[in-house]
This record gives structure tokens, sequence and C-alpha cells, in this order.
């Protein structure tokens, strides 16, 4: 999906969906079909069933609508990122709550060049 999507940084993308849903396994996450943590916007195209919600975490009818919604977060916040290192310092300042973010998003990107090796 994250490929049809043309999902930039899709390998990030697959780290933020597993550290923001606990590995698939957070109720709330599975429940909203939101394994990427995102929030309902105030001023973008948003695919959720909760827009009157802002700020509160987006519920969608099918994962696969996250994902669209996470291209067009994309789309609205990324213009000039070309490398790995960036965008992992974007989401850093610009995404995540928690300062750590990064650090646990690299560490699961090695778990995962482990896995595919």
């Amino acid at each position: 999906e994250l490929k049809k999507e043309k999902v930039l940084f899709p390998k990030i993308v697959v780290a933020q969906a597993i550290l923001e849903s606990d590995s698939f396994q957070y109720g709330r996450a599975i429940r909203r079909n939101n394994f990427l943590g995102m929030f309902v916007p105030a001023q973008r195209y948003y695919f959720g069933n909760n827009p009157e919600d802002i700020g509160s975490y987006a519920e969608y009818d099918d994962w696969r609508l996250s994902v669209k919604d996470y291209k067009s977060w994309q789309q609205q916040n990324i213009v000039s990122i070309r490398s790995r290192e960036s965008y992992l310092n974007f989401l850093q300042k610009i995404y995540a709550k928690d300062p750590r973010y990064k650090t646990k998003l690299i560490k699961i990107l090695q778990s995962l060049d482990e896995v595919l090796i």
C-alpha cells in the first residue's frame, strides 16, 4: 500500500507504524485503523471518520485510508527533504512528541535491516 500511494521513505513509515502501534498490538490503533498515530488535521484533506475532532486521534474505516492520509500529510509538509537522515530529523521536530522518537525509529530500522538480510 505504501508503494501504491507513493509514500516517501516507506521503510521509515513502516518503522513508525511499528512504533506508534506497539508492533500492531495497541488496541486504540487497531480499533481506529490508525497505525501511524495520525491526528485529525485542521487544514488539509482528511480521509478519516471524525473530521470534527480536530487534534484528536484519527479514525479510519480501513487501515489503507490511514496510509492515504499519511501521504496527504507528507504532501502538505515535505517540500525539500531528500535524505533519510533529514526525514528522521523532520519527524523528530514536527511529528513526534517523544524526545526519543528518532532514536526509537533508528533502532526499529536497524532491526528491520537485520530481518531483511
